[in-house]
């Protein structure tokens, strides 16, 4: 819930930002350097929510889906971004977030293909999981 609140509160910002300064927001936007500053909160805002709301399932019990495949996706997403914003403006901080990301993606793929691995023999991943 807090992660969504900051999401509306970054939105409603860069919102009232481009409102207020069209001609300063326009030129922010086109700056390689000033330009991650638009991707970055929502996408550290997104990673934040998704992880919580993944942990707080996990402490419940959380049992092997195909579905478990869904989380790599939006995390590679964000590693891809990263990745770029690393290339684009050479700053250190986006590289740290990328090889983290990445190394977070590896794990993500390497759980969810054990999973479906394990599965296999016995045919449960072609079940839906269990309420």
């Amino acid at each position: 819930m807090l992660a969504a609140a900051l999401l509306v509160a970054v939105v409603a910002a860069t919102a009232a930002h481009w409102l207020r300064y069209p001609r300063q927001a326009r030129g922010n936007a086109s700056d390689p350097r000033l330009v991650h500053f638009y991707g970055a909160p929502p996408m550290a805002i997104m990673v934040i929510g998704e992880s919580a709301v993944t942990l707080r399932s996990a402490r419940g019990g959380l049992p092997f889906s195909l579905a478990w495949w869904s989380f790599t996706f939006p995390l590679g997403t964000c590693v891809t971004g990263a990745t770029q914003l690393a290339l684009a403006t050479g700053a250190i901080a986006f590289r740290v977030v990328a090889a983290a990301g990445f190394a977070g993606l590896v794990v993500a793929w390497l759980a969810a293909a054990a999973g479906t691995v394990a599965g296999l023999p016995q045919g449960r991943v072609f079940r839906p999981a269990a309420q």
